[in-house]
């Protein structure tokens, strides 16, 4: 099933010499629990379109749909609300100056809000229906307001508003997230090999490797179904980025999300991903399975790109 969709995305600069064009009617889909390779090399565009799926930039033209709903003139943060992002840079995406454990337990509340603005919204579909026969609820969409983003400052939105609810629902909501989810961040440590004691550090008392890890588990603590990946490994040593690769391969069989790969690097993408989008100047030149693009590319970029890669494992 097709989670996220874009169609016909256009996207350009304008500065005093000239208008560049980054993205030139780009199209592509996501499925389910599929992991997604965008490559390309630096001012290729997919940075730029990673922008534009985060919802932290619109597109000029285009649309981009999330389970079928257009979210592309929502407001900043909506995105927010079923994916997030890791960033190249694991330390400038957290807040300098408060611990791991005061950041996830932030991701704990917006959660916990998050459940309970719809709930709130479920319990006034059911006050409206009340006394209606044969008349169905049904959920769909998303609030609009509730979640953020996180950003490279390491800083959120406004948190969403609770309503629909008493305040007394509200706060036991709160108190069951939070003994749900406390167990669920123990384990999500675990899995991405972290010691639980390095919540109480902040993020430059971590090694870049630690950091980074601690953004994957920040982004799936969050609940979010799509990961973007924006060059999450290439901050790192060699030995870094291999275990990142492992524990993420691990995490996807464990956990069900699908995710975005944006990289420089083929042999990363290829490493990781079911299928692959290759760009350049704005567009996409060659698209298919990972396997099959790696073993019979057609196009000229393509080739020269996994030429490359083989000649760098040399």
């Amino acid at each position: 099933m097709v989670l996220l969709e874009g169609k016909n995305l256009t996207k350009s600069y304008k500065n005093r010499a000239r208008e560049t064009d980054a993205l030139r009617d780009i199209s592509f889909y996501l499925n389910e629990k599929e992991f997604l390779g965008i490559v390309g090399e630096s001012g290729s565009g997919k940075s730029t379109l990673l922008r534009l799926i985060a919802g932290l930039e619109r597109p000029d033209s285009g649309v981009l749909t999330y389970r079928g709903g257009e979210y592309q003139h929502r407001k900043p943060g909506y995105a927010g609300q079923f994916l997030q992002m890791i960033f190249q840079d694991a330390y400038g995406s957290f807040d300098p100056r408060l611990r791991m454990g005061d950041q996830m337990e932030e991701v704990r509340r917006r959660k916990s809000r998050n459940i309970a603005s719809d709930s709130g919204r479920f319990a006034e579909t059911l006050t409206e229906n009340s006394g209606k026969t044969g008349a169905s609820t049904e959920l769909s969409g998303l609030p609009e307001e509730t979640g953020t983003l996180t950003e490279n400052s390491g800083k959120t939105g406004a948190s969403a508003e609770l309503r629909g609810l008493p305040e007394e629902t509200g706060t036991l909501a709160e108190n069951n997230g939070k003994s749900r989810t406390s167990s669920e961040l123990r384990g999500l440590l675990k899995e991405t090999l972290l010691e639980e004691s390095l919540l109480k550090k902040r993020p430059r008392e971590l090694s870049g490797g630690q950091c980074q890890r601690m953004s994957i588990v920040r982004a799936l603590y969050s609940g979010a179904e799509i990961i973007l990946c924006d060059e999450m490994t290439s901050a790192l040593d060699v030995t870094a980025q291999a275990q990142i690769v492992r524990i993420f391969g691990r995490l996807r069989e464990m956990r069900s999300f699908s995710a975005i790969v944006v990289s420089h690097d083929i042999a990363l993408v290829h490493s990781m991903c079911d299928r692959i989008m290759v760009m350049k100047d704005g567009h996409i030149v060659e698209e298919g399975k990972t396997s099959e693009v790696i073993r019979n590319p057609k196009d000229e970029y393509t080739k020269q790109l996994i030429m490359s890669a083989r000649e760098q494992s040399l």
